[in-house]
């Protein structure tokens, strides 16, 4: 089993990515206002919900394990509103590819720690690669 620094720095990591997502920032900086469709309008607003609320999930099993949430990325640069979709979409997909790829290696690094981590990262997992293949389709829910 991981040393307890060990599991805090995964879930810090996990917590920083949640945190840094793009979603948020393209959301907030009005970037979907423009875009074809309201399909991906709707994705980009569902996944930035998401991202928040997985954060807050992450951020209490942090605290239940009486630590201190303290993520370890930072926030991704704002996305313009005037941007592309044509660049910003490809830009959200390799974010959540990266967040992907983080869950992947914490439920590998954490799945003998306890069943309800465990549990809680292949829900997370999961609802990441559904979004990640949403978005490399027409981006539309």
């Amino acid at each position: 089993m991981p040393a307890l620094d060990t599991i805090a720095d995964v879930l810090n990591d996990l917590l920083g990515a949640e945190l840094g997502s793009l979603f948020a920032s393209a959301v907030a900086s009005g970037s979907h206002a423009g875009l074809r469709g309201a399909g991906l309008r709707r994705t980009m607003q569902y996944v930035a919900e998401a991202d928040a609320r997985r954060a807050g999930d992450v951020a209490a099993l942090i605290e239940s394990l009486g630590l201190e949430p303290a993520p370890s990325r930072q926030q991704q640069e704002p996305v313009e509103s005037y941007l592309s979709i044509d660049y910003i979409l490809p830009r959200l997909i390799a974010d959540k590819q990266c967040t992907l790829q983080a869950y992947r290696d914490a439920v590998a690094q954490l799945s003998e720690v306890s069943e309800s981590i465990a549990a809680l990262l292949r829900r997370h997992l999961t609802e990441h690669a559904g979004e990640l293949e949403i978005l490399a389709g027409d981006g539309s829910v």
